[in-house]
């Protein structure tokens, strides 16, 4: 169990030094300290709602401080909305004259629903295009409960379309949503969490280069306790050693996908990246993505599979869909489907890895193949204890928590370093154009005989 740290030990003085540094970074990418809200959509003005993401954070995180200060009431249920028929570019690579323009979505309530026009439907075409990250759950602080993503489509990322190292006891949802057309990044979806915000995959050179010299430009620009806080945030070497390595991070968040669509997709490492959280697909469709694995469950995952999931022509290693030998595999239903999925040699359906191996990792692998559809593998749950589970909203999947909490004045605080963090690399990153390499030579192109 996991518990939350209480407010009172840091949020008076952390929101106040917080602020006064996050406000003068991100007056840079166009925040504003007032409150926006949403308005009529140019393409359909019956709608009223977002037509920009920075606008749409900002707002949400203003709305968190009049919470916290007591001027507003928290509501039981916050939607916001997406205009329709609107592309929101989020920019391309931060070293071009097209950097990261927009700021990530990152959510700050419970019960949140971001709806793509008035219904969520993927036919109003609300699409977020390029950025590092399009969607972030961040937290060592608090947890959000219930929050849906509903008919958005993500293309174009360059990194981490959706990055998900929330708290254990959050839980997202995706429904109706697209992602197609990603080719620059490593994973579609990455879940997982830790105090030191880790991945499970090594990330490629271009990357791990890119964020050194993101760091010597930001160091010299700011004051030595900030600098202190860059230093550990930007210290990815200890965090991801080479080779074999024991499982790090801890129980990750629960996520959701229900009729989604991965359509047409090249990422380095994983489309879905669940590390040690719960993941759960309904009615989902996999298609033409290339990646190592197409979903990855590692490090004590949890993964179900509902019926009318289909995988078809992907490329892949080990097979559409990976479990190490320390997760499990919930429950498969039969009405699941794979066929000319090309690249997995050892397996055309979910491969589960036999103890002592470490395939993800290294040459020597050896596993079972759980054919899809097929109701005699080895499952933890029957068809109806899984479909009770998933009636529980995510929540009957992790620990049960008792006990006072962050409130939002908390939760302020722990997305205020992420956006200060892009906020200042992007700005500075922007005025000294001369230092950094750009090369992807050393970039791994997926393939059927790509490593990690």
């Amino acid at each position: 169990m996991i518990s939350r740290q209480p407010c009172h030990r840091f949020c008076p003085w952390a929101v106040a030094f917080l602020q006064a540094w996050a406000w003068t970074a991100l007056a840079a990418r166009d925040f504003s300290p007032n409150y926006v809200g949403p308005e009529s959509c140019p393409e359909d003005s019956s709608v009223e709602g977002y037509r920009n993401t920075t606008t749409l954070t900002n707002d949400m995180f203003l709305m968190s401080q009049d919470v916290a200060d007591g001027e507003a009431e928290h509501k039981d249920e916050y939607v916001f909305t997406l205009c329709p028929r609107t592309v929101f570019d989020l920019g391309t690579d931060l070293n071009n004259e097209n950097d990261q323009k927009e700021t990530p979505i990152i959510p700050f309530f419970d019960n949140t629903t971001f709806l793509c026009g008035k219904d969520g439907s993927i036919e109003n075409q609300c699409l977020l295009k390029g950025g590092f990250y399009q969607v972030i759950f961040d937290d060592d602080f608090w947890w959000l409960n219930n929050v849906t993503f509903s008919g958005v489509t993500f293309q174009q990322n360059e990194h981490i379309s959706v990055l998900g190292f929330g708290h254990p006891e959050t839980d997202i949802k995706f429904t109706n949503c697209r992602w197609k057309e990603n080719f620059d990044g490593e994973y579609l979806v990455a879940i997982y969490w830790d105090k030191f915000i880790r991945a499970g995959f090594e990330p490629s050179n271009r990357y791990t280069r890119r964020i050194r010299e993101f760091s010597k430009k930001t160091y010299s620009h700011v004051g030595p306790v900030q600098r202190r806080n860059l230093e550990n945030y930007f210290s990815w070497s200890h965090h991801f050693p080479k080779g074999a390595r024991d499982l790090q991070g801890e129980d990750a968040m629960y996520a959701r996908f229900t009729q989604c669509e991965f359509l047409d997709n090249a990422v380095e490492k994983a489309g879905i990246l669940n590390e040690g959280g719960s993941l759960e697909l309904f009615g989902c469709s996999f298609q033409l993505n290339r990646a190592l694995v197409v979903v990855a469950n590692i490090q004590d995952a949890a993964f179900i599979m509902h019926g009318g999931t289909t995988f078809s022509q992907n490329e892949d290693k080990y097979g559409p869909v990976f479990l190490d030998s320390s997760s499990e595999l919930k429950y498969l239903s039969e009405d699941t489907n794979g066929e000319g999925n090309v690249g997995s040699d050892a397996c055309q359906g979910v491969f589960i890895e036999t103890s002592g191996f470490d395939c993800l990792f290294s040459t020597n692998c050896d596993g079972n193949c759980c054919a899809f559809g097929l109701s005699t593998c080895e499952v933890a749950l029957t068809e109806t204890e899984a479909d009770a589970l998933s009636k529980n909203e995510g929540t009957a999947w992790s620990s049960d928590q008792s006990g006072g909490g962050c409130g939002p004045g908390c939760i302020a605080v722990s997305v205020l370093v992420p956006l200060a963090l892009i906020a200042l690399i992007v700005f500075w990153v922007r005025r000294v154009r001369n230092g950094i390499d750009s090369d992807t030579r050393d970039a791994t192109e997926p393939s059927e005989s790509s490593g990690a």
